[in-house]
């Protein structure tokens, strides 16, 4: 089998050989209509195929034909559009079709805020350098005392900036991400109260 650097088109073989599965190539040709020979061609990146055998696998396989060929992530035909879109992989958009039909829509209603208020950017710029803290963390081969102290120690810059060391800035990180979360949850919840005609709490 060829390696990813040297096969024609890697994502097509590589797709290839997951749509086969555990059948075996033998099986796999019967399905398909496609010769044995060919199916071992195909896996192993020697040969890419002609735009009718590509229509045929999408076909009997039911997949894109775009998938197959690396145009998209998504495995599924109606997802390829919102996929295209917004980056959301087929199981992430089941699952909000699914929360749609919640009769009460509440968890739905989570999503959306949860992403018209950048909870999601937000985090994901404080695990960035939250995973920066600890990998300069790790740099470190000791742990003697002298070692520890300046992992645990604040500096000052010239204009009267703190700077943390790596652990406090990681623990710092980690627990400002924690309280955006709690405060996402009680403000969600506050707001469920006053919709349903209670007194919010503090």
């Amino acid at each position: 089998m060829k390696t990813d650097a040297t096969a024609k088109l890697p994502v097509f073989a590589r797709r290839f050989r997951e749509l086969r599965g555990e059948r075996s190539q033998a099986k796999f040709s019967e399905d398909l209509g496609i010769s044995r020979p060919t199916i071992g061609f195909y896996e192993n990146g020697d040969r890419v195929p002609d735009a009718l055998t590509l229509k045929i696998i999408s076909e009997k396989c039911n997949v894109p034909s775009d998938w197959l060929i690396g145009l998209t992530e998504n495995q599924m035909s109606d997802n390829i559009e919102i996929g295209r879109t917004t980056g959301l992989t087929d199981a992430a958009i089941e699952k909000l079709r699914f929360y749609a039909y919640d009769e009460q829509q509440l968890t739905i209603h989570l999503v959306n805020r949860f992403i018209e208020e950048s909870i999601p950017m937000y985090l994901a710029m404080d695990l960035e350098q939250y995973s920066r803290a600890l990998n300069a963390r790790s740099n470190y081969v000791s742990e003697s005392d002298e070692i520890l102290d300046h992992l645990m120690s604040a500096e000052v810059d010239e204009g009267g900036r703190i700077s943390l060391p790596p652990l406090e800035t990681a623990r710092y990180l980690l627990q400002g991400m924690q309280n955006q979360l709690a405060d996402f949850i009680k403000k969600f919840a506050n707001d469920m109260e006053a919709s349903n005609g209670e007194h919010p709490k503090d």
